[in-house]
């Protein structure tokens, strides 16, 4: 019974490969890509942790101000990362 389910919607479905725009992410064999305008490069993803704890409070006392975060954002694009865990 899948089978047929798969085939049916795979016969109604349309998609036209050089019809649409790039993804913006794929894969290959060993990475994950990014589209930089002309083909896919390899991402090598950069991350930090991002919590709410400040030195000299509690855990989750949810301490840091509003400029706090932002001098941390512009700290950690300035140290190069693409992700944020938080």
């Amino acid at each position: 019974m899948k089978p047929i389910l798969l085939t049916l919607f795979l016969s109604t479905w349309s998609y036209s490969v050089s019809s649409q725009p790039p993804l913006p992410y794929s894969v290959d064999a060993t990475h994950l890509t990014v589209w930089n305008g002309e083909s896919y490069v390899p991402l090598f993803i950069k991350g930090v942790n991002l919590g709410v704890g400040v030195p000299g409070t509690f855990p989750g006392e949810m301490a840091a101000s509003r400029s706090q975060y932002q001098a941390w954002f512009a700290q950690m694009r300035d140290a190069g990362f693409n992700t944020i865990r938080v």
